[in-house]
């Protein structure tokens, strides 16, 4: 008896199944069904998306605010660094306010090159007082130009003065130049300056006190600190 209700349990439940199976196939041929079932499946996919969508947004904004705050705080530090470097340009040189340089003069072996300065300052008929003077560089081959001089004078309005009369150099020492001694940084900016009035971009160019200036092709004067600051004079006028 038992086993008899087990089989018939058994075949009530296949039927079932094979009835439910068929029934679900034809529903799914029904075109209101299929229908309905592609707006349920839209409408999770559609909430799916909004949340990830949603994730992903929280999670740029997040990256984004960083990135923003990194950068502001580079800008800070780059800000500080050329800060520091100005200030470490503008005490180096002021321990060469009392200094110039000569450029081209002869140079031969064992020369005294206090002499040869001695003879320059003759020429523009003034006796400073000079503290030391040498030739800068390594020593040169016999073909190459002569080493510049830098002078140094016990008082600065010795340095003046040199720099007042070195225009008498242009008919008694022809090719010898008188410059104050700059930084690297500065003698960068006066080389690039008068590169603009060699191309007519600018009347004039120059260095008075370790500064910079420049005359535009209008007669304004501009201080030059940075290479920022002649960016506006090499466009073409």
């Amino acid at each position: 008896m038992g086993g008899q209700r087990n089989q018939r349990s058994s075949s009530n439940h296949s039927a079932f199944h094979e009835n439910f199976g068929t029934s679900l196939l034809e529903s799914l041929r029904d075109p209101a069904i299929v229908e309905a079932l592609k707006v349920i499946m839209k409408g999770d996919a559609d909430l799916i998306a909004d949340l990830v969508t949603a994730r992903l947004d929280a999670r740029f904004q997040k990256m984004e605010a960083k990135i923003i705050a990194k950068d502001r705080r580079i800008e800070e530090l780059q800000k500080s660094v050329n800060e520091l470097s100005h200030k470490y340009d503008d005490v180096e040189q002021y321990s060469r306010r009392t200094s110039v340089r000569i450029t081209r003069v002869p140079e031969v072996a064992d020369e005294d090159v206090e002499q040869k300065t001695a003879e320059v300052f003759e020429c523009l008929e003034i006796t400073p007082t000079i503290n030391r003077v040498h030739r800068v560089g390594a020593p040169r081959k016999p073909s190459e130009p002569p080493r510049p001089i830098l002078c140094q004078f016990l008082q600065y309005k010795d340095k003046m003065n040199v720099l007042k009369t070195r225009k008498e150099l242009r008919e008694k020492m022809v090719g010898v130049y008188i410059n104050e001694d700059l930084t690297r940084v500065r003698s960068k900016l006066l080389y690039d300056a008068r590169k603009l009035k060699k191309e007519k971009k600018v009347l004039d160019a120059w260095s008075f006190n370790g500064r910079i200036a420049i005359k535009d092709l209008h007669r304004k004067i501009h201080p030059i600190r940075t290479q920022q600051d002649l960016l506006p004079f090499i466009q073409d006028p």
